[in-house]
């Protein structure tokens, strides 16, 4: 293949910029621009394409770090065919597909950590600023990716994959996507996931009803199942360890109020929550 190296004056204003064409080009003027054909460059190269920096090699590449190559250059860290990457120092943060990114799903100062386990990528929002109620939380996870939503957990290794991410908060508690079915009243993983909540345990020691999250909830209420299938369940970590419950059960018990103040102030309702999303494929993202 050939590659026409061409100089391009502007206006006679000075301003000169190399551009690069591939294949046949016809040379002429009009309205300021002078076109001065260089010579042409012999390359072996059958596609000539766009890479870009990947310093963790994820996959991601940063944006603007492109350059034109034939093939990617391992030595100069040009490896990505795509410049989306979300952070591209940190391996467990991949692109964003869309404008979203982990750091777009959290509000009022909070922070994140990132997981990539398997064919699923998890967030999980961190810091005591960006409490929010479960409907909430399920509405932030929806923009990020194709297909994002309020995590559900597969088996034990997806669930072990989150909590690690999360052992340097001393307490948590997240909204993940485990609700009542008022058909066989339990609870249950919104996509039919395989992990057995039971099997991770339930802060209260027991499996509870709707109304321990919601005592306000009126059986006899014409919306009384609307309001059910808005309740979420969170995943909280406190001194006992890991279970399944509502956020206010991250506190330890047997505080008295002046010591529960040092804690984030879980309600009844609000949260952090647990994104999940499919992993994308970052080859399917070049340009």
């Amino acid at each position: 293949m050939t590659i026409w190296r061409m100089l391009v004056t502007i206006g006679g204003s000075g301003l000169r910029s190399l551009v690069v064409i591939a294949g046949i080009v016809s040379i002429g003027t009009g309205c300021g621009f002078y076109w001065d054909l260089r010579q042409p460059i012999e390359t072996g190269c059958a596609d000539l394409s766009s890479y870009f920096l990947d310093e963790d090699g994820d996959g991601w590449g940063a944006a603007g770090t492109d350059i034109l190559l034939c093939g990617g250059n391992a030595e100069s860290g040009h490896t990505a065919r795509n410049g989306l990457d979300c952070d591209d120092s940190v391996a467990d943060v991949t692109g964003r597909i869309g404008s979203i990114c982990p750091s777009s799903l959290v509000t009022g100062g909070a922070s994140y950590d990132a997981v990539v386990y398997g064919a699923s990528e998890f967030v999980a929002v961190t810091g005591e600023t960006a409490l929010v109620w479960s409907t909430e939380a399920e509405v932030a996870c929806g923009p990020w990716g194709w297909g994002g939503s309020l995590a559900t957990f597969d088996g034990a290794d997806d669930l072990a994959a989150v909590q690690n991410a999360l052992d340097a908060q001393d307490i948590y508690a997240g909204f993940v996507d485990l609700r009542w079915d008022t058909t066989t009243s339990t609870w249950g993983w919104a996509d039919g996931s395989g992990l057995d909540p039971n099997a991770v345990g339930w802060c209260l020691g027991s499996t509870p009803d709707p109304f321990t999250f919601d005592p306000y909830l009126d059986p006899k209420a014409d919306d009384f199942e609307a309001q059910v299938a808005q309740l979420r369940v969170a995943l909280v970590r406190r001194e006992q360890g890991w279970c399944f419950g509502e956020p206010r059960q991250a506190i330890p018990v047997g505080l008295d109020t002046a010591e529960a103040s040092d804690y984030p102030p879980y309600g009844t309702k609000e949260g952090h929550f647990v994104c999940e999303r499919a992993a994308p494929d970052p080859s399917a993202w070049a340009p």
